[in-house]
């Protein structure tokens, strides 16, 4: 594959419009005006906005099909990637990650886009935007990490009581619920704490940023995970699913740190999670 030509100026400016346009639609939104699309789920007029505004524009940074969580409600992840293998190319969205922190009014919650090449199962760009911070992380495959212009990596930190990790609570699927409280309970006796955004796409971006040590969770979808997952890994951090793996993208389950981190996280999970 050729090196991949992307604006990225143009992109970060045109996700800071959208970020904009959020930020100013957020005191016409409320619980009450929001529609429910499965259970702790919730989707704005907001979101569906957003999700229009990237579907016109990002065929013009680069010619690929496109992929939004709005899109395929209903299916499984397995059923999502069958669907993807049918293109090379694609655009994954999240319009609006932490849509409920922003009906609620918690300043946490951003705009997810990445672009996938499915022939050789790689994400090859991803930006996520900041929309509070109104600031954005991105990277391009090979060519490392950047907050803005500034390029960014994961924390250098490798004693373990003074690990910082992110999490997301289970909101969908509970079937692992008890060996999450589980894990749960040992890294906060064993780290410095854990803290609970309510935005992957944030989670991750921080853990680049070596704001966060160290990030897991389960139950969550490509759209969550797809751009964060790259900048991760440019910034020089490493990402797995909960076996060591490589099905983060589509098996719901990530961990993602910096090599240390991530190394006393897997060895937990694994012994926590069946």
């Amino acid at each position: 594959m050729s090196k991949l030509k992307i604006d990225v100026d143009r992109v970060c400016n045109f996700l800071k419009e959208l970020g904009k346009f959020a930020l100013a639609q957020q005191k016409s939104v409320s619980i009450e005006t929001a529609d429910v699309k499965g259970w702790n789920e919730l989707v704005t007029f907001v979101d569906k906005a957003l999700e229009e505004r990237l579907h016109n524009f990002l065929p013009e940074i680069f010619n690929a099909d496109i992929l939004s969580e709005e899109m395929v409600a209903g299916l499984s992840q397995s059923e999502v990637k069958q669907r993807m293998s049918k293109k090379e190319w694609w655009w994954i969205v999240d319009p609006l990650d932490g849509t409920t922190n922003y009906v609620h009014g918690l300043p946490c919650f951003s705009i997810s886009v990445a672009l996938a090449n499915m022939e050789s199962e790689d994400i090859v760009a991803g930006f996520i935007h900041d929309i509070p911070a109104n600031t954005t992380y991105w990277a391009i495959k090979g060519e490392g990490a950047r907050q803005e212009q500034k390029p960014i990596y994961v924390s250098q930190n490798n004693t373990q009581k003074h690990y910082l990790i992110a999490t997301g609570f289970p909101y969908r699927d509970y079937s692992r619920a008890q060996e999450y409280m589980k894990v749960f309970e040992i890294f906060m006796r064993e780290t410095q704490g854990l803290r609970r955004m309510g935005s992957a796409s944030i989670d991750l971006a921080y853990t680049a940023s070596g704001k966060f040590d160290g990030f897991f969770e389960y139950g969550l979808k490509i759209w969550d995970v797809a751009a964060g997952v790259l900048i991760v890994q440019e910034a020089g951090g490493k990402v797995t699913d909960f076996s060591g793996g490589k099905d983060f993208l589509f098996g719901e389950e990530i961990i993602a740190g910096n090599n240390s981190c991530h190394s006393y996280m897997l060895s937990r999970i694994k012994q926590t999670f069946k």
